[in-house]
């Protein structure tokens, strides 16, 4: 799931991201860093080369634009990822390193996204997520009704 955009402005001081400007800023490196070594924990197969896959992302980082149309970004990632997590990897890293937050503590706190993210796991650690359709289809027929004695009345 990708969290939603914020505007590069100075009432969000959110910025625009270039690789050049992480060449050149070891705090904007640090922030980056520490990005990448949580999300890796994500994923177990790369428990064993963490360190060398975090030297690489960050040698994309500088190097190659995270937005740009090629997807070369992404590209290089999906070999470590896949396809699908590469690219929400890059919009995920992207939307840090562009935000004013220096920890991810307040980043998680800001960041919004389409649907809630889930809370409640299983013991393999997999997302439970309620059954909603009954809620809807109770609602549904509930208006129904409503407008049924509406129209009686």
């Amino acid at each position: 799931m990708r969290c939603l955009h914020v505007g590069s402005n100075r009432i969000s001081r959110f910025r625009n991201f270039t690789p050049r400007m992480l060449l050149n800023d070891e705090e904007l490196q640090s922030r980056a860093k520490m990005f990448i070594r949580r999300e890796l924990q994500v994923f177990e197969w790369t428990n064993e080369n963490a360190e060398f896959i975090l030297e690489y992302i960050l040698a994309i980082l500088k190097t190659v634009d995270l937005k740009a149309s090629t997807g070369a970004a992404e590209d290089m990632l999906t070999d470590f990822l896949g396809r699908e997590n590469a690219g929400i990897f890059c919009h995920e890293i992207h939307a840090f390193l562009r935000s004013p937050f220096k920890n991810l503590e307040s980043f998680d706190g800001f960041v919004q996204y389409e649907r809630p993210l889930p809370t409640v796991f299983d013991e393999e650690g997999l997302p439970i997520v309620p059954d909603r359709t009954r809620k809807r289809r109770l609602e549904v027929v509930d208006s129904s009704r409503v407008e049924t004695r509406r129209r009686r009345s």
